[in-house]
């Protein structure tokens, strides 16, 4: 199973367009972790086959200019059996440090949680310690707009996340 991950696109679509046509015959799922969410879910209309899921950033408005859609602060999304966390990631001060969003993460059971804001791609695995049934794993694609976009695949032996670029 095949997720497309973007996030902090601002505006500027053409990196989500062409990561698109490349990968929507194979993916399932389309995530935006904020900052240009509007504009992507507008995208969906082209990729009937692929699931859009969105959330607002901090300079996401919470209602659509578009359409009367509200974008949520946050999802938990559950495919191929592992639970997904997409936050902007702003409110969690994942630009400073990412202990809160590791601990939102582990308070809500997810095994991913995906990220944006900072504008620069970052993967990490955290693994299952006595105190925690699951590893978790982090991962911000980077930013849209610099043509950079991540691809999660869940896999019946684990969970594969890679970034790239255009």
């Amino acid at each position: 199973m095949k997720i497309l991950v973007f996030s902090d696109s601002h505006g500027s679509d053409s990196a989500m367009e062409k990561a698109l046509e490349m990968h929507a015959a194979s993916c399932e799922l389309a995530l935006h972790a904020g900052d240009g969410a509007h504009s992507f879910m507008l995208l969906s209309k082209k990729y009937p086959t692929v699931a859009f899921r969105a959330v607002r950033g901090n300079c996401d408005t919470a209602f659509s200019p578009f359409t009367d859609e509200r974008l949520p602060s946050e999802d938990i999304i559950t495919i191929g059996g592992k639970r997904i966390l997409l936050t902007h990631g702003n409110g969690l001060a994942v630009k400073l440090t990412k202990s809160m969003l590791t601990g939102r993460a582990r308070a809500e059971g997810v095994d991913i949680a995906v990220f944006g804001h900072t504008h620069e791609a970052f993967e990490a695995y955290i693994p299952a310690d006595e105190n925690n049934e699951r590893p978790i794993y982090l991962f911000n694609p980077g930013s849209a707009k610099d043509g950079r976009y991540g691809i999660i695949e869940i896999l019946t032996g684990g969970i594969l996340t890679s970034c790239a670029s255009l």
